[in-house]
């Protein structure tokens, strides 16, 4: 018995502790659980707000928000979303998080044409505005011009010829599916953002300055896009055909370029874009750093691309695919296809032929132009340092092959020996015919026509309404 009593109690004891032990740990469960809840609660709040989040904007009014602080896009109190263009521009900005804005825009019109009574919002925070989204669109998939079919029209027909599409003053922000036109001033413009630089911002996929089927020019009395002001590392198209932008019926295609701010754009990628029938078809002003990969530059009024006071550009690349076509410019005027005033600038493996005059012309930002002379060793400055033409003895082409062989002499100072990398690349250009014209006096160019005239006659008669896209 005594043996069995001692046996009892240290059983007692026994249960005593586990249960002290299972009291201390629930509690110890307890707290461990309401302590990951509130960590939970804390990374992740339960406000949608902190949430990226997709507006579908699904008529085409221009009817504001009607309460902007609440993440939804609604312009009315009556029972559904009433959601405009506008109304989800001024959503995204207020909702944190990479938003994006779709499209479902229903009625009978096969084009849903949004015109804004006045300017919209500039689009200051990361969002996606998406055309494709609209029922029926679809991306280019043609590997040279476009097959794209865009559903969603921006026009500024009811600001009477004046008027920016959409202002873009933030990062990370992407334009894409949609057809830009009849504003007075550019489609779109992409601008400083206070101290920061509005940099990261993506245009592909758009129709800037025709009609929705690419074939008329509906123009843009300024620039299809005009990136100024500070802006960084932004791009115009992109490497897959769903990205090319159709470019066409403006004063100027692509503008990059200081206005009034001290600080100058820089690093903006053009690329795989189609830019033609504009006035001017590239311009780089007082901006350095940037790159034209793959364009095709053709049929414009003045040159294809002009560099002007703009240091180490570069026009194409080593590579063979970074070329552009740069054809059919300044028809009309005594420029050439690609105008420089500046120095450093690289003008590479692009395809140049058939430009109103010099193909590559060292222009001194129009205090003259046309042939430069060579002279012993290349020791002058100027534009890219007024450097020597070749002077070509024959060009073979093998017909088994296709390639051509150039052979020539350069009088010039190089500053390293050239390598494989940097040297001229072979390139297939079948049957081809350019002349070089040497001119004794040159003119100035007649001055650019004002926005004025440009938004009063829409599309210039010089302008090719039926050409192919």
């Amino acid at each position: 018995m005594l043996v069995c009593a001692k046996g009892t109690k240290a059983m007692a004891d026994v249960l005593a502790v586990r249960r002290s032990m299972r009291r201390t740990l629930t509690m110890s469960l307890t707290f461990s659980i309401l302590c990951t809840l509130v960590g939970a609660l804390l990374v992740f709040p339960p406000s949608p707000a902190d949430a990226a989040t997709t507006f579908v904007v699904n008529g085409t009014s221009d009817a504001e928000d009607a309460k902007i602080s609440d993440s939804r896009c609604d312009t009315s109190r009556n029972k559904g979303n009433q959601c405009t263009l506008r109304a989800a521009i001024q959503e995204a900005n207020d909702t944190p998080g990479a938003d994006a804005i779709h499209f479902n825009i229903g009625g009978t019109a096969s084009i849903k044409t949004i015109s804004p009574n006045y300017w919209l919002p500039e689009i200051t925070g990361p969002v996606t505005i998406d055309g494709y989204t609209q029922p029926g669109a679809s991306p280019n998939t043609s590997a040279e011009g476009t097959n794209a079919v865009l559903k969603v029209q921006l026009s500024g027909d009811d600001q009477g010829g004046e008027g920016i599409g959409l202002l873009v003053r933030g990062s990370r922000i992407t334009i894409r599916g949609l057809v830009i036109n009849r504003f007075g001033q550019e489609g779109i413009l992409i601008y400083e953002d206070g101290p920061s630089q509005s940099s990261d911002n993506k245009v592909k996929g758009n129709f800037l300055g025709t009609d929705a089927s690419g074939k008329r020019n509906l123009s843009l009395g300024a620039s299809g896009v005009w990136l100024v002001d500070g802006t960084s590392e932004n791009t115009i198209g992109g490497a897959t055909p769903g990205a090319r932008n159709l470019i066409s019926g403006n004063s100027v295609g692509v503008t990059i370029g200081r206005n009034y701010l001290t600080h100058s754009p820089s690093g903006t990628k053009v690329v795989n874009n189609t830019i033609r029938d504009n006035y001017q078809g590239v311009v780089i002003d007082e901006s350095d750093n940037n790159a034209l990969k793959n364009n095709a530059i053709t049929d414009n009024y003045w040159s294809g691309v002009l560099i002007s006071r703009s240091n180490n550009n570069t026009i194409g690349g080593a590579s063979a695919d970074a070329g552009n076509l740069i054809t059919g410019n300044a028809e009309y005027s005594d420029l050439g296809g690609v105008q420089v005033s500046g120095t450093g600038n690289r003008i590479l493996s692009n395809l140049i032929y058939s430009n109103g005059e010099l193909g590559i012309d060292l222009s001194d930002d129009y205090t003259w132009w046309g042939v430069s002379p060579n002279d012993t060793d290349d020791p002058d400055t100027g534009p890219n340092n007024l450097q020597n033409f070749p002077d070509i003895s024959s060009a073979v082409r093998d017909s088994t092959t296709g390639l051509t062989t150039v052979t020539g002499t350069l009088n010039s100072n190089p500053t390293a020996r050239p390598t494989p990398s940097s040297a001229l690349l072979p390139r297939k250009v079948g049957t081809l015919q350019a002349t070089a014209r040497a001119r004794s006096c040159w003119k100035r160019p007649p001055p650019p026509p004002t926005r004025t005239a440009m938004a009063a006659s829409r599309a210039p008669p010089m302008f090719r309404q039926s050409a192919m896209r």
